[in-house]
């Protein structure tokens, strides 16, 4: 009987020193998952407050206990995995987390977005596609150019977003515009480990086009798909510790 109440003791003190204190568990998972969409929550809304590099010792006095909950810690990839330091303000980051929750758990199959590639981006103009993905809960951010479309057609602009296929770890959607049209448009996903997911993407593609034309190149595996409106490709590759996963299709007008 002394262990149990034990445990119910440690589970009490845990909710109020650590989940209380430290917000909503819940959304630290999926701030985990999505760091970089947490990211751009932190720096658009006045009730959090980041910092980039190490707080100096003496910034403390200024986040007092019951005004301000933190310090969190949040490794962010689109700052080269930097680990930033935040505070919430009580209790209006507590709102701030729960609106970013009910946004990102909108459920997106993958399934649907390569439909929506594979069927419409010869048909749609650029933004219609990029009105589409907006429609259907994907996120707006800033265009990086992340170095993968050198070898490409020469093209006018470039739209990012950010999104969570199956409500699972976050992805980069890109839509690449020439002239009105949809250039090319697809996703990618960096995780510890991704052939499942990989996995579960080439047989996506293989109920559109059939079965795809495999290439290896070194420790970069590649299948290229294709009908009469679109071209396409899915690849998978170990970086250091992550896996890379990367779909990408193309509108064939550009290619023929």
């Amino acid at each position: 009987m002394e262990w149990i109440i034990g445990i119910v003791v440690l589970v009490v003190l845990y909710y109020f020193f650590v989940m209380k204190k430290h917000g909503n568990l819940d959304f630290w998972k999926l701030a985990a998952k999505s760091p970089d969409s947490a990211y751009q929550l932190f720096k658009e809304e006045d009730c959090w407050l980041v910092f980039e590099d190490k707080p100096l010792a003496r910034n403390s006095s200024n986040f007092p206990h019951g005004k301000w909950d933190g310090p969190f810690k949040l490794s962010v990839p689109m700052l080269g995995s930097k680990v930033i330091t935040v505070y919430g303000k009580v209790p209006e980051y507590v709102q701030s987390q729960q609106r970013f929750m009910k946004k990102q758990c909108i459920m997106i199959t993958s399934a649907e977005v390569i439909k929506l590639l594979v069927t419409e981006i010869a048909n749609i103009t650029a933004s219609e596609l990029l009105h589409e993905c907006k429609e259907r809960g994907m996120r707006q951010a800033p265009y990086q150019d992340i170095g993968l479309d050198s070898n490409l057609p020469s093209f006018d602009t470039g739209y990012h977003l950010r999104f969570n296929p199956d409500c699972k770890e976050e992805a980069l959607f890109e839509i690449l515009q020439k002239d009105s049209y949809v250039l090319q448009a697809g996703y990618q996903l960096v995780l510890p480990k991704a052939h499942n997911r990989y996995q579960q993407l080439k047989q996506i593609l293989e109920f559109h086009y059939g079965v795809g034309y495999p290439i290896n190149v070194g420790e970069l595996d590649i299948l290229n798909y294709g009908n009469e409106k679109t071209t396409a490709y899915l690849s998978y590759i170990k970086i250091a510790r992550n896996e890379l996963v990367t779909i990408r299709v193309g509108n064939r007008r550009f290619w023929d």
